[in-house]
């Protein structure tokens, strides 16, 4: 019985057991965290690998686009395309065949990870017709397309080509010049579904193409020689054909990626120096990445606010303000050679406010320019929301734009001009509205506008560059396309 008794109660086997379950539980919660870490990583290294692989892809098809709009007016029946964006990294290989219509070209871009993960792009170009007409087409004019459906009234100085496109319900609307110092210095003016007043008086006779009425007033009224009124002309229209801007904001995305890395300034032919090796995005800000003159050893570049592994692509948008510090690198800060006006694509002079940009820089998010800059270079800014522009603007040369010295700008937005007495000048393409806020202003080049003008300031001059669009930068959608260069357009862009 003593014995008995003494065994129940000699716990030691039970107080076994529980250490062995607890050291058990310890072994399955340390395996589950292990595995949870290394499935974290395994999906971070995977992500890594899908994102390589798809820029491949993008880059194929923009060397594939590049090489055909190049070789126009020949047609090829196919072509083959291979080649990778850095040593040892992502590879694309792209087929290219006319389409069945003959019309153009299909596209399919494989690009593959080092581990072997694919990603697909496809895309289709096509052929674009040289559209004969005695308006300019495209980027050379103020074309304010779908105004708001009430009088516009102005008192600055045009000189055009100058085209308002007002609703074509709803009554006619106005243009209104009504103030003795405002009016047209030159033509040909388009109001297209309304009327137009002018009381100014221009130095040379205008041609006038007029849904509604002309109303000469002041001074104008007593020259109606000034004004040639020719009623409205149908073949003068210009069709409202509005941007797909999904297609066009891929395309630019996928440009704005390559150039970050293929060592040749935006959209020429010349050469710098972004990475080391070509292709290689990641080598922009690396420390392996030494300078033309090797001063110093080992530098170490700053990106934008913002920019991404492709020093192109910003994420959250722009701002250059007095506080915006320098970024990039450029002919002369003691990096580049200084005999040669070499740059980043996309790079910024904070002492000197110089603003260098060449090829397409893609802005996920708003720009906003508060500093009063400068800019070299002939590039677009692409950015999905609004511009908003507080201050001068202007060439780095003091004088108009030219082929190497052109600042686009692409809004998915609205473009507000919000400064007095500031001058802008480039060419400009909103989907939204223009709305020229500050009083004073003097606007220089192109101005395309789908939704039309927001509303005009005291004394805007609008003044515009017919030339333009002989050099617009090829990220800057043409109207009515999705590229500036004629020939050969993106007609669409899909990642499979």
């Amino acid at each position: 019985m003593e014995r008995l008794c003494g065994l129940r109660d000699d716990d030691s086997g039970m107080a076994l057991m529980i250490v062995i379950g607890a050291i058990a539980l310890m072994v399955v919660l340390a395996t589950a965290g292990f595995y949870v870490s290394s499935q974290t990583l395994f999906e971070t290294t995977l992500a890594d690998q899908h994102d390589a692989a798809f820029q491949a892809a993008s880059s194929g098809v923009m060397v594939a686009f590049a090489d055909l709009r190049s070789k126009l007016p020949a047609t090829l029946a196919s072509s083959s395309y291979t080649g990778s964006i850095a040593t040892s990294a992502a590879a694309y290989a792209v087929e290219v065949a006319r389409n069945p219509t003959q019309s153009g070209y299909d596209c399919t871009s494989t690009g593959t990870a080092t581990d072997g993960t694919k990603e697909i792009v496809v895309a289709s170009f096509a052929m674009s017709p040289v559209t004969a007409s005695t308006l300019p087409w495209g980027n050379d004019v103020f074309y304010f397309a779908g105004s708001p459906g009430a009088t516009i009234v102005g008192n600055g100085q045009i000189t055009g080509p100058f085209y308002v496109k007002f609703p074509p319900s709803g009554g006619l609307a106005t243009l209104d010049f009504g103030s003795s110092a405002a009016g047209f210095v030159g033509g040909p003016v388009y109001v297209e579904n309304g009327n137009l007043t002018i009381k100014g008086t221009p130095p040379a006779p205008i041609d006038i193409y007029l849904s509604g009425t002309l109303t000469l007033a002041g001074n104008a009224k007593n020259h109606p020689e000034m004004f040639i009124n020719h009623g409205w002309d149908p073949t003068k229209a210009m069709p409202i054909t509005s941007l797909d801007t999904s297609a066009y904001l891929a395309a630019q995305l996928a440009r704005a990626t390559s150039q970050s890395s293929d060592n040749l300034m935006g959209d020429t032919a010349i050469a710098n120096y972004e990475a080391q090796p070509q292709g290689s995005p990641a080598t922009y800000a690396s420390l392996t990445t030494n300078p033309p003159n090797n001063k110093p050893v080992n530098w170490a570049r700053s990106k934008a606010i913002g920019a991404t592994q492709p020093y192109k692509v910003l994420s959250g948008g722009l701002t250059i303000q007095s506080s915006t510090t320098s970024f990039g690198s450029w002919s002369g800060d003691g990096h580049y050679p200084t005999t040669s006006d070499l740059h980043d694509d996309f790079a910024y002079d904070s002492v000197n406010h110089v603003l260098y940009i060449d090829g397409t820089v893609y802005i996920n998010g708003n720009l906003v320019i508060t500093q009063a800059i400068t800019y070299s270079g002939n590039g677009t800014l692409v950015c999905t929301g609004d511009a908003n522009i507080s201050g001068n603007v202007t060439p780095s040369t003091g004088s108009d734009p030219d082929a190497r010295h052109l600042l686009c700008i692409y809004s998915g937005g609205n473009v507000n001009l919000n400064n007095n007495n500031s001058n802008v000048v480039g060419a400009f393409y909103t989907t939204g509205q223009l709305q020229a806020n500050g009083n004073g202003m003097n606007l220089t080049g192109s101005f395309v506008a789908e939704k039309g003008l927001g509303g005009l300031a005291n004394n805007v001059n609008f003044t515009s560059l017919p030339a333009i669009a002989s050099f617009v930068s090829p990220g800057l959608p043409n109207w009515g396309s999705l590229s500036s260069t004629a020939g050969l357009v993106m007609a669409s862009w899909r990642r499979l």
